[in-house]
């Protein structure tokens, strides 16, 4: 009989079997992996960092050793590896067992192992226990397949009732959607991040550029207004449809083995009205949305299952996406923070304001210059005001300075 032990950490219900799981194939490096294994199932509500040491020295293990080989987490993607294996078999529960090619869930009797499963075996053959099993690993990548097809099928339903829903000759009834596409259409002429619909085209301050970068690239496409509307409003029925998909790698983030409450989350996000009727706006919302939910996605990453030395960059990037979408993405820029700070301290933080900073900075700055000079073009005209009022008295005067004090913070806030 060939006896093959695979690791299936169950974060959610066990956070720390993860590192218990590492701390065992460490004391496997020196011969007592089945003794450290009976040891931490004898103790297991004590499975913390000095619990797994102190248990090394109990079953004899040459602490030094080990220590190193748990603190530089030598095994982690090994486990990781496992962990990945029992997925794709579809694995929800420990203890779980395949002989061949034939699972057993559970804690079960000991004649359950050599009952059915030894019909058809040749005489004086066990067989193997193992999880690579052909059979088993078939059965689950058609279960596999069928979920993945019936995600692909229902995200591109809930697009595809969307753009039939859409009114495909009307834009501008929500003001700001107006807004939005004049600026693409500045933006595809080369005439700048501009409200070309004003007097003196204006710059537009009011929203970061992210979607109407994106509506540029619609609008160089197809330039006939208004029979470019509907494709105007596809980018937004795109955009919920990777919502839909993002909710669902969301939800099982938390829940792995939980596929069909994914996919029945992943709708009910999507059918939700205040979510659904965005599709028939050209508005950044439900980018916003998305950008947000991937934020969140990666947040939810384990401390255990992620490197912190891509997730807090990646963290920090689709913060700054989502900032140059909509401003109302400031709290994610406080929680990407905390969040950067739990997983590599200080350092992680610095990490997070750098990257984002570079998103930030240039479009604050270009704001910023874009005042300053529409203040410079005003001057001939306020000047004399301003002067004006010297003579009026110091309240006066006070008051006009807070005025355009009050002008400048709201730009800035802008």
């Amino acid at each position: 009989m060939r006896v093959v032990h695979k690791d299936l950490p169950l974060e959610a219900i066990h956070p720390q079997a993860f590192q218990a799981a590492e701390a065992a194939r460490c004391a496997g490096e020196q011969g007592k992996f089945w003794e450290y294994h009976d040891k931490l199932y004898a103790d297991t509500p004590k499975l913390g960092a000095e619990e797994l040491k102190s248990a090394a020295k109990d079953v004899g293990l040459n602490v030094p050793s080990f220590d190193q080989c748990f603190t530089s987490r030598k095994y982690r993607s090994a486990v990781q590896k496992d962990v990945n294996d029992g997925a794709q078999l579809g694995l929800t529960g420990t203890p779980a067992f395949f002989i061949n090619g034939r699972e057993i869930s559970g804690a079960q009797a000991v004649g359950r192992f050599f009952g059915d499963h030894r019909r058809g075996v040749k005489p004086g053959e066990i067989g193997s226990v193992a999880m690579e099993q052909p059979t088993a690993i078939a059965n689950h990548q058609a279960s596999a397949r069928f979920w993945v097809l019936a995600s692909c099928r229902s995200g591109c339903c809930s697009a595809a009732a969307a753009f039939w829903g859409a009114n495909k000759q009307a834009l501008g009834l929500f003001h700001d959607d107006g807004i939005y596409t004049v600026v693409a259409k500045a933006l595809s002429q080369g005439d700048g991040y501009r409200i070309i619909s004003l007097p003196a085209a204006p710059p537009q301050t009011k929203y970061p550029f992210l979607y109407s970068y994106l509506l540029s690239w619609i609008w160089a496409l197809d330039s006939n207004f208004p029979q470019n509307i509907i494709l105007l409003k596809s980018l937004n029925v795109a955009i919920l449809a990777a919502i839909f998909f993002v909710s669902m790698v969301f939800y099982r983030r938390y829940f792995p083995e939980a596929k069909f409450a994914a996919l029945i989350f992943a709708i009910v996000v999507c059918t939700n009205p205040v979510i659904f009727t965005y599709t028939d706006y050209v508005i950044s919302d439900l980018l916003f949305v998305m950008l947000a939910l991937i934020a969140l996605t990666i947040g939810a990453s384990q401390a255990s299952s992620s490197d912190p030395r891509f997730d807090v960059p990646l963290l920090a990037l689709v913060t700054g996406l989502a900032c140059l979408t909509r401003l109302a993405a400031a709290p994610l820029v406080l929680a990407g923070g905390l969040y950067s700070f739990t997983r590599r301290g200080w350092r992680g933080v610095a990490y997070f304001i750098g990257v984002l900073a570079l998103f930030l900075v240039p479009w604050f700055c270009g704001c910023l210059a874009r005042h300053s000079h529409q203040r410079i073009r005003s001057m001939p005209i306020t000047l004399p005001t301003i002067l004006a009022s010297r003579g009026q008295g110091t309240r006066r005067r006070g008051l006009v300075n807070c005025g355009l004090l009050w002008s400048v913070m709201r730009v800035i806030w802008r």
